[in-house]
């Protein structure tokens, strides 16, 4: 128990490590990068963020029309009902401020 314990604190330690060297080895790295260099990694960044955003989204689309399609009218229409009964519970919790901030972003 005492080993496995030490052995669990080991790797922690060892993988706390690993993450501080990347980080000043890449932090040492964006320092010697030109502001150019430094907008174009960036916008890369961000453009790989979105894809693996879309890629995710388009995987939970997929599983969702999965179980739409096996789903019978019977368990639709149930989910439906469940459905409108959470909206309205909802709406009867917000307050006027809450409704009229709700009107404005449907606007």
């Amino acid at each position: 128990s005492c080993l496995k314990f030490l052995k669990l604190k080991i790797h922690q330690v060892r993988v706390a490590l690993d993450k501080a060297t990347t980080k000043r080895k890449r932090d040492e790295k964006l320092e010697k990068m030109s502001e150019e260099d430094k907008a174009n990694l960036r916008a890369n960044q961000k453009k790989k963020r979105a894809e693996k955003k879309g890629e995710t989204n388009r995987k939970q689309n997929e599983s969702r029309a999965e179980i739409r399609a096996e789903m019978t009218e019977e368990d639709k229409a149930k989910n439906s009902v469940e459905a409108k009964k959470k909206r309205d519970e909802k709406k009867e919790k917000m307050t006027e401020e809450d409704k009229a901030t709700e009107r404005e972003k449907n606007k």
